[in-house]
């Protein structure tokens, strides 16, 4: 009867409605706000699909924050791995992690929550996201991960999820979650948890596509295959519960420097 205008539609919803056999494509105007994890090319081509002549918006926010940017996709799809510029009012800087370009989020404004109960307001000054990302000569702000999910490395960073969306590239891979385990030296080294589809692919052959794509050092020092993942009812893989069934599993082995 009203018929609907905007929907909010999570990555892992694109991707269950892309499995379905019979699917009738909405061809009516419509809003479609993209969130709720990150959003690869492959996404959106599915989104594209079902929603052939829809108005897409790629948003960053958190509970703290309403809306701290936003990115209409239709007017920016060279800018497709951003989530836009700051909302108005909304101030960002990054600071920054040595040896990287990128950094953790800080956002100043009006739209930042008073904070929390019991605890000294800090709406007047810069709050701390927890998120990390950069933003580009015109703007745009980058996700690039979570900051408590950094893996230091031998002095290095490293971003999990970066090392995630190039292991997701190979051929037969649904899932993957890269995490830290503990080292006496190295401080902590990169382990990769994957789902394969077709069992076609071996520990030696992803680290060797990984070859070039990212740097030596980020690349996995084990890659383990599991035959799925802990997820949220909205189909989130937990990374906590998933870092937790990969340090039982590595407590068995141990692995060079």
């Amino acid at each position: 009867k009203y018929q609907i205008t905007d929907v909010l539609i999570f990555p892992v919803v694109l991707r269950v409605l892309a499995t379905l056999k019979k699917l009738t494509p909405y061809k009516k105007e419509i809003v479609i706000w993209l969130g709720g994890d990150a959003i690869t090319e492959d996404d959106f081509v599915i989104a594209k699909r079902i929603f052939p002549n829809a108005t897409f918006f790629n948003c960053y926010a958190m509970t703290e924050v309403p809306r701290i940017s936003c990115l209409n996709v239709n007017e920016h799809p060279k800018k497709l791995g951003s989530v836009g510029t700051p909302s108005n009012g909304l101030k960002i800087k990054i600071k920054k992690i040595a040896g990287s370009t990128a950094g953790e989020i800080f956002v100043k404004g009006s739209s930042v929550m008073l904070g929390y109960l019991g605890k000294k307001e800090f709406s007047k000054n810069w709050f701390a996201t927890g998120d990390l990302g950069y933003l580009d000569s015109e703007n745009f702000l980058y996700l690039t991960g979570r900051k408590k999910n950094l893996i230091k490395y031998n002095g290095h960073s490293i971003f999990p999820e970066l090392v995630e969306k190039i292991i997701l590239q190979v051929k037969g891979l649904s899932q993957c979650v890269v995490v830290g385990c503990d080292h006496p030296i190295s401080g902590q080294y990169p382990v990769a948890v994957v789902v394969s589809k077709d069992n076609m692919q071996t520990e030696k052959s992803i680290k060797l596509f990984c070859k070039g794509k990212i740097k030596d050092i980020e690349i996995p020092k084990r890659i383990i295959f599991f035959k799925c993942l802990p997820a949220s009812t909205t189909g989130k893989i937990l990374r906590k519960k998933t870092s937790e069934m990969v340090h039982e599993y590595m407590s068995k082995e141990k692995v060079s420097q």
